[in-house]
């Protein structure tokens, strides 16, 4: 998205003799908010941007044509909106430096509670720009779950959701999955795909209607899920001489 910021809403406040908006939480610092224009509703603590819409925090980026946010004041709490062609949201993982960007036609973003939902197209990708470690998520719904600004979890829904992986390390192959719904949980590096479950890796491929992959182990589990059969497609490997 090619931004244009005009004014900083921060300054058009200023100017209109208006408080500028607080930040997000304590330990988010100041937030910088810019557009082609903007609404107040004072009473109502909703605030409305249009058009290349900017907002900067020091753990959070949002872009979007139209960004809505509702103060916590107001409201039982914080919470931001952003639409676009599409919105984007960014974050970058203070330990792993991994940079996060997700991409949706809607994204609503509850700082208090480190959670965001994103719906309709979504991507997210999430690169190292040291070891160049990737992953790629796509789906109809992806919501994602931090813990003191870290990824401690996400789920994605389609028909099928889709993911990637690949770590760069020398001996690991790539992953790819997909399933109705895919739940990753950071703590335990484990993948859990439910629903129509297909996973491969290198030439290897599984078929279920549940799989459990535990990266850090490289240790798969299948369950059995009622009268449904487990499929796998296994390459002969080639003894090196």
């Amino acid at each position: 998205m090619n931004l244009r910021p005009l004014h900083t809403a921060a300054l058009m406040l200023l100017l209109a003799g208006i408080p500028v908006l607080p930040a997000l939480s304590a330990d988010r610092g100041a937030s910088d908010l810019s557009s082609d224009s903007s609404e107040h509703d004072l009473a109502r603590g909703i605030h409305i941007f249009n058009g290349n819409v900017s907002y900067r925090d020091a753990t959070l980026a949002l872009e979007g044509d139209r960004l809505e946010q509702y103060q916590r004041d107001k409201h039982p709490e914080e919470k931001l909106i952003a639409t676009g062609t599409p919105a984007t949201v960014r974050h970058q993982d203070p330990l792993t430096r991994l940079v996060s960007v997700t991409r949706a036609p809607r994204i609503e973003v509850y700082p208090d509670r480190g959670y965001f939902v994103a719906t309709s197209q979504v991507e997210m990708t999430r690169v190292n720009p040291e070891t160049g470690e990737s992953s790629r998520i796509q789906g109809n719904r992806l919501e994602v779950f931090q813990s003191q600004n870290r990824l401690s979890r996400f789920k994605a829904q389609g028909n099928p959701a889709r993911f990637w992986h690949d770590t760069k390390k020398p001996g690991d192959t790539p992953v790819a999955a997909r399933a109705e719904q895919i739940d990753y949980e950071a703590q335990a590096d484990a993948l859990h795909l439910a629903g129509n479950a297909w996973f491969q890796q290198a030439e290897d491929e599984i078929s279920a209607q549940q799989i459990d992959y535990f990266a850090g182990e490289k240790r798969l589990t299948i369950p059995k899920v009622g009268d449904k059969r487990v499929h796998i497609i296994q390459q002969n490997k080639k003894k090196n001489p």
